[in-house]
């Protein structure tokens, strides 16, 4: 069997916190099953999930990265029926199980795969997609790879938060963190047809596209107690719902029941919390049913019918993810600056991205 070239997690660091050791390995060349595929990528984007990932002892090395993938199809198992080589596909995240039991009690594209919720698998020279009929979607010719590679978790985790907060016609909204997924959160409040939309952030460029994609304030968390100026700005009134899509203090949470409404919903979408710290709500607020809150959370959305609804939002001009890539590298071998731009963080960055092609 031939060997290709991957970038992984080799060793994870000594305690939680510490970076562990990222480098190339060589890997078996792939093979897939009958209702498989293997491809090849296209467009790759590093996420902030990979930078706690390479950070935390809650994952087993040596370990695959990415799963914010745009491939070519190289092959097909005997029994695929909807794709064949040549064709451009997202890639989901996590890849949907069809014989998964979880399927007959929930909504497929929710059922996970806990193996590449921190990691992945297409940061390689070739990769393999289990169920390939579930787990493709294809990218309509009129879709960039860059706009693309943007849906599978920025826009799938945003927008399965979105319709788990069940967003109506003028409602108003929190998000907490502006980063890719929170920006896409505003965005897709806008098309659920929210009125007042706050958006808490600080980075210029993250406030600017805040802006953009239609957030109607953008509060800066520096300047005190966000759930008061979220009141005043909403006229005294609690919102709707609160969309936690950034922080690392766990109450971001318990904070919310001071400026969410009376049967209003509190979601959790893309926060990476302090796991030394513990998760607290009031006694106060506990007590008294929640406020008749619901309180959820959403993990990242997965399945073909997914990705091609949101696929059809930029094909049609509903939205452009395309301004969330402010780092765009070259190459495969460009994969270490990518996820070194993603830890950096520096003040212009929202997303780096890897184009194999363009």
């Amino acid at each position: 069997m031939g060997k290709i070239k991957a970038f992984q997690l080799i060793k994870k660091g000594k305690v939680e916190g510490e970076r562990g050791i990222t480098g190339w390995v060589e890997i078996d060349e792939p093979v897939c099953s009958d209702h498989g595929a293997i491809l090849r990528p296209v467009a790759l984007a590093s996420c902030t999930s990979e930078v706690h990932g390479i950070r935390t002892q809650f994952v087993e090395t040596p370990m695959a990265i990415g799963h914010e993938t745009v491939g070519e199809v190289i092959k097909t198992g005997s029994l695929v029926r909807h794709f064949k080589a040549g064709d451009r596909v997202v890639v989901t995240c996590n890849d949907v199980d069809p014989h998964n039991y979880q399927i007959l009690e929930r909504d497929p594209k929710f059922v996970l795969n806990p193996a590449t919720l921190a990691g992945g698998r297409s940061w390689a020279e070739r990769f393999v997609v289990n169920d390939a009929d579930f787990n493709l979607a294809y990218v309509p010719d009129s879709v960039t790879s860059l706009q693309a590679v943007m849906v599978p978790d920025m826009m799938g985790t945003a927008f399965a938060g979105i319709k788990n907060a069940e967003i109506e016609i003028g409602d108003s909204v929190a998000i907490i963190g502006i980063g890719p997924v929170g920006l896409m959160a505003v965005a897709g409040s806008v098309l659920r047809g929210a009125g007042r939309i706050y958006a808490v952030g600080s980075r210029k460029v993250c406030v600017d596209l805040a802006y953009h994609y239609g957030a109607t304030k953008v509060i800066d968390y520096h300047n005190g107690d966000i759930g008061k100026h979220i009141l005043k700005e909403n006229n005294g009134k609690p919102v709707d719902a609160v969309i936690i899509a950034g922080g690392s203090d766990p109450s971001v949470v318990g904070n919310a029941f001071k400026y969410v409404k009376a049967g209003g919903h509190i979601v959790n979408v893309a926060a990476f919390m302090d796991v030394s710290k513990d998760f607290v709500i009031k006694n106060t607020d506990f007590s008294f049913g929640c406020n008749d809150a619901r309180v959820g959370g959403c993990a990242v959305a997965n399945g073909r019918a997914w990705l091609e609804r949101l696929l059809s939002l930029i094909e049609t001009g509903r939205i452009d993810p395309t301004p969330l890539a402010t780092h765009i590298f070259h190459g495969f071998d460009s994969l270490p600056d990518t996820l070194a731009a993603m830890e950096d963080k520096n003040e212009k960055l929202v997303k780096s991205v890897a184009l194999m092609d363009e």
